[in-house]
């Protein structure tokens, strides 16, 4: 590959970004020379730090010789020190290779590979104070990341401001979703990651709700590539972030609004102890979408999972009375009903959600749990993460934000024999709100628990580094769908987006499928086999289905069927074809089966050739397509060979799931 010197074309773009300053014709060559280099294993994705004659840092990132994000800012600000400019290189370390092999209890593969190519440059302020530059650049992407090493004088530093941005050019589009104003948010449970994205426009727009753009943002430059930003590897000692409200093609890093959550701390700052390493920053890139939603940089550059011998973390569906029939149907008599529709057609849990501490009680609960274990059914229980974290009134509460109780309450389920919690409404991402969800992974898992987290920032490579977490919501699921018709208009387009977005990044709890026309207080505008090819196309270690048993009861075996054997976990992902806003069709793998779903987000209605050359051998399924009206279904068998394509008519808002072997299984 050929190697770019970053020119006056750079140099033209740093001067734009304010990384450099006076004229170009003062700038010497040497001034204006790359500090850095990395290339990916298979030389096509490149990253270049660089400083600028006042000695601010920078990077860029091309994608098969072509720019894909252009010169971008780098520095940060604590009480130790800031570098932001008049920085000075150090030293810049050799190339390393990075390899490591991981398997994931759950997730869009469970044996994975992580290549890269690693480089280090350590940068002095005028103080003399130390900060490293830590790149590494894989064949889906750029992963970086800021390191204070230890130094005299510095026993607890605050950072409080980042300087990190990615600067796309202004024939880029766009698809983000704005951040929700948490002083405008239901009882301090806003920020929740619970929007629409603005899809396919330009970028430079500044957020509708004035509080930024929630990670992770999708990028298109024509004639170039897609890029998708988010974060990785929060430990606690660091806020999760977000992209600030204005842009005009320069997207930084910015942190918590002031007005977030309840809790203790400054939402706008993060205190930790030397040594520190910052969350990574991460830029997936591909020139068609494949990379995209294949890839998972998210959890190759997170911690090692702290728990090798969880075996008591089990993927599965999950039966929930309470988005189809809500607060009403958390008493003994329905959830028994549900736990009998889950040990009929296979689901490997069922939930029970708010106010099962008033209307059921532990006592009655116990019961539930045993009347479920007789039946090769677990149970799950709801709780309210509050203390003063939120002002939301559900119950039960103040159970899981102090240590010594939430000690006491895991200990209490464990002996009654349920299997996880779902824990609601958190509430922002400042640093005590960090510290709370991996606080509470950990703990749930030496209680041989798993996690649920609803109302909840944006999962960041946590299920790699504690696999007791499940999934989480940050998404606007289907409970909106239920809530009001705008949303249930507005589900088809949406459920396109989040394939390409949000479920790239981690497990995503849309708690999708319900298969009656009225769905609380909306007219559903999906088709049945639009909501079962959700079970495909989204992923969630727990995959929180909304039937009931009288809507699988009126199914066809067929429906059933696939309810039944769909599993929650995969091997392996393929993406077969789509556009985010539009249409989506992927292939999963679940040991020797193939499934395939895909679905229109459109009105009108559109033929996809669904190519099979992902397989090998012989070709033989069994599909679930559209039948004669939205709520009725077909189902057709097929064979061929993996050198075909299979031709699916999508109707519109429709959808399409089946199953797929080949002879050489």
């Amino acid at each position: 590959m050929k190697h770019h010197a970053w020119g006056w074309g750079a140099v033209i773009g740093l001067i734009g970004l304010g990384l450099v300053s006076g004229t170009a014709g003062a700038q010497t060559p040497a001034e204006r020379d790359t500090v850095m280099q990395v290339t990916s294993p298979n030389g096509q994705v490149e990253a270049h730090v660089m400083l600028d004659g006042e000695g601010r840092p920078g990077y860029a990132i091309a994608l098969g010789d072509q720019p894909l994000l252009k010169p971008s800012p780098l520095g940060l600000a604590t009480t130790m020190g800031r570098w932001a400019g008049t920085l000075s290189v150090q030293s810049v370390s050799d190339v390393e290779s990075v390899r490591d092999e991981y398997e994931l209890k759950h997730g869009k593969c469970s044996a994975c590979r992580y290549e890269a190519r690693r480089r280090v440059v350590r940068m002095a302020n005028e103080a003399g104070s130390t900060l490293a530059l830590v790149f590494q650049v894989s064949n889906d992407g750029v992963a970086f990341r800021y390191r204070i090493p230890q130094q005299e004088k510095a026993e607890q530093v605050t950072a409080y401001r980042e300087f990190t941005g990615f600067q796309f050019a202004e024939e880029t589009t766009s698809w983000l979703m704005p951040m929700h104003d948490p002083v405008s948010g239901w009882q301090q449970t806003f920020p929740a990651y619970e929007g629409h994205y603005v899809k396919d426009e330009p970028v430079g727009q500044p957020s509708p709700s004035g509080v930024g753009w929630a990670f992770p943002g999708l990028f298109r430059r024509p004639d170039v590539g897609w890029a998708l930003v988010t974060e990785a590897g929060l430990d606690g000692s660091y806020h999760a972030s977000r992209l600030e409200a204005r842009s005009d093609g320069l997207y930084r890093v910015a942190g918590p609004e002031p007005g977030e959550g309840t809790g203790p701390g400054d939402p706008t700052a993060s205190t930790f102890t030397l040594p520190f390493a910052s969350p990574w920053r991460l830029v997936a890139v591909g020139e068609d979408l494949a990379p995209i939603v294949e890839s998972s940089l998210v959890s190759d550059v997170s911690p090692p999972s702290m728990h090798d011998a969880a075996s008591f973390v089990e993927s599965g569906k999950v039966a929930w009375s309470w988005l189809p029939l809500k607060d009403e149907s958390i008493v003994p008599e329905m959830q028994r009903r549900f736990i009998d529709m889950a040990a009929r057609y296979g689901f490997e849990y069922c939930l029970i959600d708010n106010w099962w501490d008033e209307q059921i009680g532990y006592d009655g609960v116990q019961k539930l749990v045993d009347y479920a274990e007789q039946k090769g059914v677990g149970i799950f229980l709801w709780y309210n993460s509050n203390g003063s974290f939120n002002t939301a009134p559900q119950m039960p509460q103040d159970r899981m934000h102090a240590a010594e109780v939430r000690e006491e309450e895991f200990q209490r389920l464990q002996e009654m024999g349920v299997r996880g919690v779902k824990v609601d409404f958190f509430g922002g991402d400042k640093q005590s709100v960090i510290q709370l969800y991996r606080n509470l992974f950990r703990d749930a898992g030496e209680h041989d628990l798993m996690v649920n987290v609803h109302g909840s920032t944006l999962p960041r490579g946590w299920r790699r580094t504690y696999p007791q977490f499940m999934t989480s919501e940050a998404v606007r699921g289907y409970e909106y769908i239920t809530f009001g018709q705008e949303d249930a208009d507005r589900a088809p387009s949406h459920a396109t987006v989040l394939p390409f977005t949000r479920n790239v990044v981690g497990p995503m709890d849309f708690t999708p499928t319900m298969l009656t026309d009225s769905v609380g207080a909306s007219e559903r505008r999906t088709s049945d086999a639009f909501d079962l090819a959700m079970t495909v196309v989204f992923e969630s270690g727990l995959q929180h289905l909304g039937v009931t048993p009288e809507s699988l009861e009126r199914q066809p075996g067929a429906v059933q069927d696939l309810l039944s054997d769909v599993p929650a976990a995969w091997d392996e992902i393929q993406f077969l074809d789509g556009y985010p806003g539009q249409y989506v069709i992927l292939a999963r793998r679940s040991g020797d089966t193939w499934y395939v779903g895909g679905f229109n987000g459109e009105a009108e209605a559109r033929t996809v050739q669904v190519p099979l050359s992902f397989l090998e051998g012989a070709v033989s399924g069994t599909i679930i397509t559209d039948g004669t009206d939205r709520r009725s279904v077909e189902q057709r068998s097929f064979s061929g060979e993996s050198s075909d394509t299979l031709t699916v008519e999508l109707q519109g808002r429709g959808g399409v799931v089946g199953r797929v072997t080949t002879s050489a299984e």
